[in-house]
């Protein structure tokens, strides 16, 4: 090979390893339109950086140390997940581990297992029924089920659910999936206990019937999770932002942001 065609293979060899290595300037996060306080506050794409909720403001926060700019895209539950699994966004949040997302997405992971210590927050699934109803959750299986449970679409716990042979109404907003069980065409209402509660506190009067089954029927950790595609073009840097987050929460930064959502 001539020093000329070799040097111009170097060339584009350098050129090509600083593109992929490069630091990206600006990434995007998705996240769920349906608020879910007291972690994303609110409904629709806007969002109030007056108090935009706990993990918005831990991600927004991780702007300053990876010299990096942060957007986030809110759009229905199940897209979210396709976004990231189809690399159009960077990443996106909230989501419990299961191998089969970890199939299409990457996890903060530390020896083959997916690091507890990198989570976003943890959360807990309820039953939500009508007051008069006699479904009971057990801890281990539900008691006069007669009619399908609620879950909200794309959600880890529908899986759950089904797997003990619970058949499941998927709905994409939780306040739709209340709306049915006051209707009764619902037997109960599996969610998050923050979007549970929240559409029972903002149509109170609506949902004035529905009670919470005060045994929960999982917790789970969540994480952010990013596509396949950012990794590999920036492996160091997406470790640096699970890190980031992990350091958040372990210097008590994580607790002064709650703080303000107390309420």
């Amino acid at each position: 090979m001539s020093l000329r065609k070799n040097v111009g293979l170097t060339i584009l060899l350098l050129v090509f390893s600083t593109s992929v290595l490069a630091v990206p300037k600006k990434i995007t996060f998705s996240c769920n339109i349906d608020p879910n306080p007291p972690f994303v506050m609110g409904s629709g794409i806007d969002i109030d950086w007056q108090k935009p909720g706990i993990t918005l403001e831990v991600l927004k926060s991780l702007e300053k140390p990876l010299n990096v700019e942060i957007h986030f895209e809110r759009v229905p539950g199940a897209r979210v997940f396709d976004w990231v699994a189809n690399n159009q966004v960077e990443g996106g949040f909230h989501f419990s581990f299961t191998p089969e997302r970890a199939k299409v997405v990457v996890y903060p992971m530390k020896d083959g297992e997916v690091d507890p210590n990198k989570r976003l927050m943890s959360m807990t699934y309820f039953l939500y029924k009508l007051k008069d109803s006699p479904l009971q959750w057990d801890g281990t299986r539900f008691q006069n089920l007669d009619e399908e449970i609620g879950a909200n679409v794309g959600f880890s716990i529908v899986d759950d659910l089904k797997k003990i042979g619970v058949d499941v109404h998927e709905g994409t907003l939780t306040k739709y999936l209340m709306r049915m069980l006051v209707k009764k065409r619902l037997g109960g209402v599996v969610t998050l206990e923050t979007l549970g509660d929240f559409s029972i506190k903002s149509h109170a009067q609506e949902f004035r019937d529905i009670v919470k089954v005060t045994l929960p029927i999982k917790k789970k950790q969540y994480y952010l999770v990013l596509s396949q595609k950012f990794v590999k073009e920036h492996p160091k840097f997406a470790e640096d932002i699970w890190n980031e987050i992990m350091k958040i929460r372990e210097s008590g930064k994580y607790e002064e942001i709650a703080e303000k959502y107390a309420e």
